[in-house]
């Protein structure tokens, strides 16, 4: 009350300052040094030199108000003790460092460092944050965190249940769940899953507000200026974030415990596209008639679920909210399996896609079958493909008018060209031409498989550089509610 005033209102007051005091030995993450840029040395893509002396540092950290005089730690590499010792006079609150000596080599190697090994501290609010274990050829990770969220995180981490008690345990736990999925990434192109590993290689705290240091966006471009990491991401906690119904609000089944969105938003900084931006919704395909003038879409020759027309075809994380990999976002992995970052580690690299004008076989052989797998042989074809472009992220816009027309011969079979999408594969702002329409017409009836430009790119890692074989299968029966669909495969003509 002011005067004669008076404004009453619900306030939420966040805490000032951290209250969990608990005792925990805590080890952060493990960085290799010298840092080295991804684009330092082209003879060595940007690894370290064979037989290089390089460092792995374990950063460390000592939880509450209890000093410690001595703890001791040990290195593990393949199995096998590497390096073992005692760190003293451990002041509370307080971070350290340890280093293991080691010359490099680009091989796979299972490197561990475990804090107080002989369970000395039986005290400690938790002992399942005391040891780290990496690949040594594994990408880095790098995380700009605001104070902010870091505090939040050692505040409310613990309530999970699992043990964690820092942002840099929740770093870790990031790091254990997208190396799972990788390694169950396993079809029929990746019959070992994706190879390649992450690891948490660098966590630079920064003041809340800071992001982005150089430029940028606060989560994409936390500094820049940095090419050390291969996959770099701002974390920045906003007050309304940082609420109990907040976005970071303690629940096992959200971000506080695993955050796939960030998974999936570090696959673009690694050069991985979208998935869901092979969907095709009913506004695309306005313009589309049948030949006696009726809309095409929601008709026998075009089902729909009312939402969406097509679904894209290889859904997995980057597909719209599965949690694991699909086998298109394993091929996109695997083509470039090894490397370090090219044209940049920060979401969108300059790579981005590459592969979508790259990876096309010269021609391509599509068999035309209906429901029982009979070739219809004669069956008109008629190409749509995107037209211009517009707004929005996968802009599509097909036309009635076809950019061309086949017509399938005794055996059922038509030949694309290496590109039929359009000149150049598009798939970002404006426009997705990376999706296409086929309508076959035969014994008077019509239906429609949209194609992507996915499976020309599996086609084309399998093997298939100068010919690839597809099979289109349409349902020809009346009262049709199945959409086209297509299949690569070694046939023949």
């Amino acid at each position: 009350k002011v005067g004669d005033l008076t404004q009453s209102a619900d306030v939420t007051v966040l805490p000032g300052s951290v209250t969990n005091d608990k005792f925990d030995l805590d080890v952060l993450f493990i960085e290799r040094t010298p840092r080295i840029n991804y684009d330092a040395n082209r003879k060595t893509g940007g690894w370290p030199a064979k037989g290089q002396r390089v460092e792995w540092v374990a950063h460390l950290k000592s939880w509450g108000k209890r000093d410690i005089a001595e703890a001791g730690y040990r290195w593990v590499l393949d199995g096998k003790v590497a390096g073992k010792g005692v760190i003293m006079d451990w002041k509370a609150g307080t971070e350290k460092t340890v280093s293991l000596p080691w010359r490099w080599e680009k091989k796979r190697h299972n490197l561990a460092f475990i804090l107080d090994p002989e369970g000395r501290f039986e005290d400690e609010v938790s002992r399942r944050n005391n040891q780290v274990t990496i690949d040594t050829d594994a990408l880095a990770v790098g995380y700009w965190v605001e104070e902010g969220l870091a505090d939040w995180m050692h505040e409310h981490q613990m309530k999970l249940g699992d043990g964690m008690n820092s942002f840099e345990d929740w770093g870790q736990r990031q790091m254990l769940i997208w190396n799972q999925m990788n390694a169950n990434a396993r079809f029929g192109t990746s019959p070992n899953g994706i190879t390649d590993r992450v690891r948490l290689d660098l966590v630079v705290h920064v003041p809340t507000g800071a992001l982005p240091l150089n430029g940028g966006i606060p989560t994409n471009n936390p500094d820049v200026k940095d090419k050390t990491v291969d996959l770099m991401w701002g974390m920045v906690g906003t007050p309304d974030a940082l609420k109990p119904d907040g976005f970071w609000k303690v629940d096992k089944g959200g971000p506080m415990f695993y955050e796939y969105g960030l998974i999936h938003e570090l696959n673009h900084a690694r050069y991985v596209i979208d998935s869901y931006g092979f969907d095709v919704h009913p506004n695309a395909l306005d313009d589309l008639k049948l030949p006696d003038g009726t809309p095409m879409v929601g008709s026998d020759a075009m089902p729909w679920d009312k939402w969406i027309v097509h679904h894209n075809k290889y859904k997995g994380l980057m597909g719209g909210g599965l949690q694991g990999f699909s086998e298109y976002e394993a091929y996109q992995w695997n083509r470039i399996a090894g490397k370090r970052a090219s044209q940049g580690n920060q979401n969108s690299p300059g790579n981005i896609g590459e592969f979508l004008n790259t990876d096309l076989p010269q021609r391509n052989h599509v068999r035309i079958l209906n429901q029982n797998g009979l070739p219809l042989s004669g069956a008109k074809v008629a190409l749509h493909t995107v037209q211009g472009r517009g707004d929005g992220w996968y802009w599509k816009k097909y036309s009635n008018t076809p950019t061309a027309t086949y017509t399938a011969n005794e055996g059922g079979w038509i030949e694309l060209p290496r590109c039929p999408f359009g000149e150049k594969v598009r798939h970002d702002y404006g426009c997705a031409n990376s999706v296409m329409l086929l309508v076959i017409t035969a014994n008077g009836v019509t239906r429609t498989c949209f194609v992507e430009v996915t499976d020309f790119n599996l086609q084309y890692y399998r093997g298939y550089r100068d010919e690839a074989f597809y099979e289109v299968t349409v349902n020809t029966a009346p009262g049709n509610t199945q959409a086209g669909s297509i299949r690569g495969g070694t046939w023949n003509h």
